[in-house]
């Protein structure tokens, strides 16, 4: 099934009014507040640092590169104030939570083991899990290996990675955006990346975190061979002028770059350099293909990474799937258009896990 951003169904006008109204007060001090206060468990042999507000349907939030727990803070505010438990962990590697040095210790499927182990420590059978970006391939990781865990997924950003080979392909870009490749390499590289962006980190958010440069309409008009385009890191940091405006606010922004010179980047660039381990990892596993439970997909129009656009075949295996296109946004949803994202969630979560009386 598929359906436009704004929805005729009177449930669904209300709820995206409701989570405008409450959208207003993500900045309030609250939020930083709640950032303030993390939570521990102790999960898969690592101390988890964790985040939650609001009683009711538990929804666990994922979240990708380069991002935090604190990237869903808007989220967690509307569904919190909507009647929704919002759970958001910085993940292994990130922030607060331990990393660990080995590479092997970043394989998806060492992930997924840490959220069924919060799931544990906060006495949950099943969750509905959101995921971006990485984040996005985690949650799809646990629809596939961990399905009995899964009240629901809502995944941002990428089509759902596990196809069943009744499936049509995926269409493929002609010319692609960006050069994936190139920077998938680049973080892969040994000691280079994180020296680079842990020297940089404050102009590595203030560059990415912005209008424009993570927009494919702005991208498509520059060169093929420009670094934006080939995402050569080392020559885009050198930018004196950047495109757009940042979306962050000062304090924002001085809550990503003091949690990143922190943590440094170490961790989670080993994610990017354990890519085939969690494929090996995962086959290993064995999964289901099938997915039962209802299912969001989120595809921001204007990512440079995917621009595969909704017609993806994925309704022959995801059983109730609503798909959405989320119009003029970039890589970056959660800071580039929160009360969007927010609406859009809360439209979903109303609809198919509506909050008890």
């Amino acid at each position: 099934m598929k359906r436009r951003t704004f929805l005729n169904l009177s449930i669904g006008l209300a709820a995206l009014l409701q989570s405008r109204l409450t959208a207003a007060l993500t900045k309030s001090q609250n939020t930083f507040n709640l950032f303030n206060s993390p939570n521990f468990a102790n999960v898969n042999g690592i101390r988890l640092a964790y985040y939650e507000k609001g009683e009711g349907v538990p929804v666990i939030f994922c979240h990708g590169f380069p991002e935090l727990a604190f990237t869903w803070r808007h989220q967690i505010e509307t569904l919190s104030i909507n009647g929704y438990r919002a759970i958001a962990p910085d993940l292994r590697g990130y922030g607060l939570t331990q990393s660990p040095k080995n590479i092997e210790d970043y394989a998806a499927t060492k992930i997924c083991d840490d959220l069924v182990g919060l799931l544990d420590h906060l006495n949950l059978e099943k969750a509905i899990f959101c995921g971006h970006d990485w984040g996005g391939f985690i949650v799809q990781s646990m629809a596939f290996i961990y399905p009995e865990r899964c009240l629901g997924v809502i995944n941002i950003g990428a089509p759902h990675a596990f196809r069943p080979e009744y499936a049509n392909d995926l269409p493929s870009e002609e010319v692609p955006v960006i050069d994936k490749a190139a920077f998938n390499q680049f973080l892969q590289t040994p000691l280079v990346s994180e020296k680079l962006l842990n020297e940089n980190v404050e102009k590595f958010f203030t560059t990415f975190m912005r209008s424009k440069l993570f927009h494919a309409s702005y991208l498509r008009s520059l060169p093929v061979s420009s670094a934006e385009r080939r995402m050569n890191l080392p020559e885009i940091l050198k930018r004196e002028t950047l495109p757009g405006e940042l979306y962050l606010s000062g304090e924002e922004l001085e809550f990503y770059v003091r949690s990143f010179k922190k943590s440094g980047f170490n961790g989670s660039i080993n994610w990017y350099r354990a890519m085939e381990l969690s494929w090996h990892e995962l086959s290993k596993r064995g999964g289901t293909y099938e997915v039962e439970f209802p299912y969001l997909y989120l595809w921001p129009n204007e990512d440079p990474i995917n621009q595969l656009g909704l017609n993806l075949d994925m309704e022959s295996f995801i059983h109730k799937l609503e798909s959405v296109e989320l119009e003029n946004c970039g890589h970056f949803p959660s800071e580039e258009n929160p009360d969007k994202l927010s609406a859009e969630i809360l439209v979903w979560l109303q609809k198919n896990f509506p909050r008890k009386a």
